[in-house]
């Protein structure tokens, strides 16, 4: 009987561990390839208006700096979301956004969420750049996740590719850079 019951059990907690992995879904957007990092984050993308990335985060978040920068402006926000704690981000001196990084809550998002790590170039011990080509309309962008955890990461940040030769280091940008 306890033989029976036990099967049973672990029958149960295989399929609950299945729903649950299939439910958790990542913050980026759906309609993004398996595997492939998505091209937005927490749904900004690269190029936004500074009205659409506002109305976006006013949903899920609350301004706590704003500082002019470089012409630009560096905006930090605070989030009510169960994956990330704060976002920082960056509009051009066109109030277009040009750089984003959301800070992970402790161990919950896993670097495989964000992408296939097969696919990424690793640039360091924790440190995962999937460059990404894009259309006409997106360009081409690069997603980068780091961390000190080998499974979760601590920042995931969305900025346009970087130019360099292959085989040399990342570019450093202010979206790599490590709060």
């Amino acid at each position: 009987m306890a033989h029976g019951l036990e099967r049973r059990f672990r029958r149960h907690l295989s399929w609950v561990i299945i729903v649950l992995g299939l439910s958790a879904g990542y913050v980026m957007s759906p309609s993004a390839a398996p595997h492939s990092p998505r091209n937005d984050l927490l749904g900004l993308r690269l190029g936004m208006s500074d009205l659409e990335v506002r109305r976006r985060l006013e949903r899920i978040g609350k301004l706590t700096e704003m500082q002019p920068e470089g012409g630009g402006r560096k905006q930090i926000w605070t989030l009510r979301n169960r994956s990330f704690g704060t976002l920082n981000l960056r509009l051009d001196p066109n109030h277009d956004l040009q750089w984003c990084t959301a800070y992970a809550r402790t161990r919950k998002v896993r670097y495989t969420d964000i992408g296939d790590t097969t696919q990424a170039r690793r640039a360091g011990r924790h440190i995962w750049i999937w460059a990404v080509t894009g259309s006409s309309a997106t360009g081409s962008y690069q997603v980068t996740a780091r961390g000190t955890d080998p499974v979760f990461c601590s920042s995931v940040a969305l900025s346009p590719l970087t130019a360099r030769p292959p085989g040399s280091e990342p570019a450093a940008t202010p979206a790599d850079s490590v709060r």
